[in-house]
């Protein structure tokens, strides 16, 4: 799933809703917007369990993007 908010609430929000009960795998561009130690806190307060982290390169195929 996409989100393009950049508001850790709305986000963390938009998280618990489709994960219904289920853990979640977080990716965050590197140069993204989005208060990371918020959205963890918020994630927290909603008892989402996640793991994720912020990737600064994407590798597909034979390219690094």
């Amino acid at each position: 799933m996409f989100i393009s908010s950049t508001d850790s609430q709305d986000v963390a929000a938009l998280i618990r809703k489709k994960a219904a009960g289920r853990r979640v795998i977080l990716t965050v561009p590197e140069k993204a917007t989005l208060d990371i130690p918020q959205l963890i806190d918020e994630l927290n307060k909603l008892e989402v369990q996640f793991i994720g982290g912020i990737f600064p390169k994407i590798i597909y195929q034979n390219g690094i993007y």
